[in-house]
């Protein structure tokens, strides 16, 4: 029970700070939560209590739309700079204004921006440049800076650009980058591809400093320094988290090792949930309300797990400690999972595997970090973490390579999910003795997995996801699923699929696709595409130019492929298909690849005329070679165009708009057809 409930107060926590819940789950943890409190006392119920209040301060509020990049001017403080691998300038400004005097339009206390103008100097900048919005965030690119007061940076900002300048200056970027996440609280620097891998394997609250990495601080600082100078541990450990930047997760991890320090000097024996309990008030107390993200949930779900887990006596030898340690692996599991699927729409049970040797290897490579600035050890700590990185890297091509990495699950409801998980951790936390009660939770944890099975897909629907100049289209059916597409200019194959196409599906409770439609061979229409077909059992769909198929299994759906015929061997754009989509009650949408020209016109005669409910858009709204004659045959009441922020504005919007068609982006987010009232 117990379990279940620090999970679920977990789970409020991070409902609230980010993770779209949906309705009958939030009500349901809001009604546990209200009989937990009263049931439970002492430093449970404060502990519930504070994560609860903890996950309202951190709610984000409404997510504002990402829209075109776009030029600004603006000034603000110089709080930190670093050169980039590429040989350009990444610094981060707070203070900001506008140089108009009006408010920014965009939330957030400190903008990072790039330049390759030179090292901009402390104090007062004015910036001009292009401000460019993703998933992560924005940043000001391209900036050009000018002085507009002098100034020099305060000793804190001057020990982290020293930090950072010695990381970049002794290691590759990929391990400079991964040295500045643990010591300074910044994951900026990290590879793309890296970073995206500690995310989709729900780890990447080990690369925030959190209670982790102080806990090892502290282990490490207690073997070098002897006891009679524990003053200078603490005054360590404080150092250690005012070179991280005083983050949330900093001053949460430090209340709790203060205290616990506290405790122990006195003779006293702290409850984890009690010095859990005083963490989260420190950081509610010390830390304004500010925007959280999925970090925070799976720190917070993993520690619940861990905390709720029965003492046991300490693990024996070399194999009861990794015994041990893969326990605790399957709890942080369990309490991380219905999360990481209500945010992604998969699991990672390569975690499992994972966490115990990413948790062996932490403690050394922080001590390499420690050792690194030291004059005459620094290159052997180097050449380590080095070989610390590689050893990861192979670590995680070979997770990569294991069969259900990650596993999807759509269908799966993620309240079920987590019913399934809280009852293998209340099975997983009953003493030994009571195995009545483990064998019951056991047996709800079943009936629960055979509910999740069970889930009803919602109604069928065509989406275009947003995957900025690129494609990726997916008709919805009611046992089944079609891909027509899956690729983009500027996102990696990896982060198509495991970024956008799987939380569509679960957002949408889609099925997963089975049959893949190809409109034509360009990396930003196959590139996911493939990537998707390289680990799965799915059946690629190609049709001869100048034919057309019809297909089945995808009801209530009627889906017609039309082989579309090039100019010549070297019309990429025309050599693919096209589909026609009919629904039950007549309505039809027709989906274009790159088709321009005359094999646009050849395409239009071999479709009936309209009027058409859906048009995709030819050649992402940028082609207009044979688009007024499509238009006035189909005469469709809706047009969509899967376009990027860089190809605006769309010379097809203006033939739309002669026609009176409405026109819809990818730009501001998925599309969905037919439309929500």
């Amino acid at each position: 029970m117990a379990a279940a409930l620090f999970v679920l107060a977990a789970g409020v926590t991070g409902a609230a700070g980010g993770l779209p819940p949906e309705p009958a789950q939030a009500c349901a943890a809001l009604a546990v939560l209200a009989a937990a409190t009263a049931a439970l006392g002492g430093s449970r119920a404060g502990l519930l209590f504070a994560a609860v209040l903890l996950g309202a301060a951190r709610a984000p509020g409404p997510a504002a739309a990402g829209g075109p990049d776009r030029p600004v001017r603006l000034r603000g403080h110089l709080q930190a700079v670093h050169r980039e691998a590429g040989g350009g300038w990444e610094g981060r400004l707070d203070r900001l204004r506008r140089t108009d005097g009006r408010p920014l339009d965009r939330p957030g206390r400190t903008l990072a921006f790039r330049t390759v103008q030179g090292r901009p100097p402390a104090g007062d900048l004015e910036l001009a440049g292009l401000l460019v919005s993703d998933r992560d965030g924005s940043f000001l690119d391209r900036a050009v800076w000018s002085v507009s007061a002098p100034g020099r940076l305060g000793f804190l900002a001057a020990l982290r650009n020293a930090v950072r300048r010695g990381l970049d200056r002794r290691l590759p970027p990929a391990e400079a980058g991964l040295g500045r996440a643990l010591l300074l609280g910044e994951r900026t620097g990290l590879p793309p591809e890296r970073g995206r891998t500690w995310r989709a394997l729900g780890l990447l609250h080990l690369l925030a400093i959190s209670g982790l990495h102080l806990w090892l601080w502290d282990r490490i600082l207690r073997r070098l320094l002897p006891a009679r100078l524990a003053g200078l541990r603490l005054a360590g450990l404080v150092g250690v988290a005012a070179l991280a930047g005083g983050r949330p997760p900093v001053v949460r991890a430090l209340a709790a090792v203060l205290v616990r320090s506290a405790a122990d000097h006195r003779g006293r024996r702290l409850a984890p949930a009690s010095l859990w309990a005083t963490a989260l008030w420190a950081e509610l107390v010390l830390i304004p309300a500010r925007p959280a993200g999925l970090g925070l949930v799976l720190s917070y779900s993993a520690t619940a797990a861990i905390l709720a887990r029965p003492r046991r006596r300490p693990a024996v030898g070399p194999s009861g400690r990794a015994a041990a340690a893969f326990a605790l692996s399957g709890r942080a599991f369990l309490g991380t999972a219905p999360w990481l699927h209500a945010a992604t729409g998969t699991l990672q049970p390569a975690s499992l595997l994972l966490s115990p040797p990413l948790g062996a290897i932490l403690p050394l490579r922080l001590t390499l970090l420690l050792v690194l600035f030291l004059p005459g050890v620094g290159p052997a700590a180097a050449a380590a973490l080095v070989h610390l990185g590689r050893a990861e890297d192979a670590l995680f091509a070979w997770a990569d390579r294991l069969p259900g990495t990650p596993l999807p699950l759509p269908l799966c409801s993620s309240i079920v999910l987590g019913l399934l998980c809280a009852a293998l951790l209340a099975a997983g936390s009953v003493p030994p003795g009571r195995s009545r009660r483990a064998l019951a939770a056991t047996a709800a944890a079943l009936g629960g997995l055979l509910a999740a099975g069970a889930a009803v897909p919602s109604p069928p629907r065509i989406l275009a996801l947003p995957v900025g100049h690129g494609s990726g289209i997916l008709i919805a059916g009611e046992r089944g699923s079609l891909l027509f597409d899956l690729g983009a200019a500027r996102l990696a194959p990896r982060e198509q699929i495991e970024g956008v196409l799987l939380p569509t599906l679960r957002r949408h409770r889609a099925h997963l696709p089975g049959l893949l439609a190809p409109s034509h061979e360009d990396h930003d229409h196959v590139a996911g595409l493939r990537a998707f077909a390289a680990d799965r059992t799915c059946f690629r769909l190609r049709t001869a130019p100048g034919r057309e198929r019809r297909l089945g299994g995808l009801d209530p759906w009627r889906v017609r492929c039309l082989g579309s015929r090039p100019v010549g061997p070297e019309d990429r754009n025309g050599r693919g298909q096209a589909l026609e989509v009919l629904a039950p009650d007549g309505r039809r949408a027709v989906l274009l690849g790159d088709q321009e020209g005359w094999s646009l016109r050849e395409l239009a005669r071999r479709l009936e005329p309209g009027p058409i409910d859906l048009l995709l858009l030819p050649h992402h709204g940028l082609a207009t070679d044979g688009l007024p004659e499509l238009l006035d045959r189909l005469r469709p009441r809706l047009a969509w165009a899967s376009c990027g922020a860089g190809d605006l504005p769309l010379p097809a919007a203006a033939h739309l708009a002669r026609r009176g068609i409405p026109l819809r982006t990818t730009l501001a987010g998925e599309l969905v057809w037919p439309e929500e009232p």
